[in-house]
């Protein structure tokens, strides 16, 4: 399961998908250093800046085999 939103990644939206329990948070935008920093502690899989091919995997990169 994972949520995709178009809009900036915030501390607020990173907080919702750890309640709701959603592994992987994805979105077309950037991100902010707060919400990277929970993602991180929390094992959130955060993925930004989604154009074309090209992404950041930001935090909880242990779900895709390397």
């Amino acid at each position: 399961m994972s949520f995709y939103t178009t809009g900036r990644l915030t501390s607020e939206m990173v907080i919702k998908c750890i309640k709701m329990q959603i592994p992987i948070l994805l979105s077309r935008s950037g991100f902010t250093a707060w919400a990277v920093e929970i993602a991180r502690k929390k094992k959130l899989t955060m993925i930004g800046r989604l154009r074309g091919k090209r992404l950041n995997v930001l935090s909880g990169d242990f779900r895709f085999k390397k």
